[in-house]
């Protein structure tokens, strides 16, 4: 099974793909990736990009490649959108429907986490700032098959791949707890609250929500 998990950013999208064992749900294989504008960043897991005609050139191209990258997936999940944000929330809307379309139309089942869930389910702490998320990551090292230690800390790229991370993790805790792998009430305090967390826009818990899917 491949699961991917997807914080999208018009500038440097974070992906993490995790390959799953049949039996367990344990991650046996993972891919990761961000996107630079920034020379000295570029490495092979962090791809540079240069100027587009429009952003809609730049949006597409980044769907492309994304998916040139991971391939069909069974499960996507993304950071839901911030819906009191400011800034370039319309842009952002755009560009990640566009992500959610290639994935949907490739079969993918779509899962959409609140932003303060993610943040809660990695640190514990709902409204975790950027530096918070990354010196979680660092202290845990959770996959020595993604080493981004090279990368400058509390900035992008690392900070979109670190957060596409635990988006994934999120996502593999979810089918371990929906095949009954694992139980919710064995778990930390703060990833129940996390599952069991309902908001004005999903006023059901991620438990008993379905996927998008075709």
């Amino acid at each position: 099974m491949k699961i991917l998990g997807l914080d999208a950013s018009i500038n440097s999208t974070g992906i993490v793909c995790a390959t799953l064992d049949d039996n367990e749900l344990m991650i046996t294989g993972i891919n990761y990736c961000g996107f630079t504008s920034v020379k000295r960043n570029r490495s092979a897991n962090v791809i540079l990009y240069g100027k587009f005609k429009s952003d809609m050139a730049k949006y597409l191209w980044m769907r492309n490649k994304i998916f040139e990258i991971t391939g069909p997936v069974d499960y996507v999940a993304f950071e839901d959108y911030a819906y009191g944000g400011s800034g370039l929330v319309l842009n952002i809307a755009e560009y990640t429907a566009l992500l959610k379309e290639i994935y949907y139309l490739n079969g993918s089942k779509i899962r959409l986490y609140d932003i303060k869930g993610i943040k809660k389910f990695a640190t514990g702490d709902g409204n975790a700032d950027k530096i918070r998320m990354n010196d979680e990551f660092n202290k845990w090292n959770f996959n020595s098959n993604m080493d981004i230690s090279k990368l400058p800390d509390y900035k992008s790229p690392k900070l979109d791949i670190i957060d596409a991370y635990y988006i994934m993790r999120l996502l593999q805790t979810e089918l371990q707890l929906r095949r009954g792998l694992i139980q919710l009430r064995n778990m930390a305090e703060n990833r129940i609250w996390a599952f069991n967390r309902v908001t004005k826009h999903a006023k059901e818990n991620v438990l008993t929500r379905e996927f998008i899917e075709r």
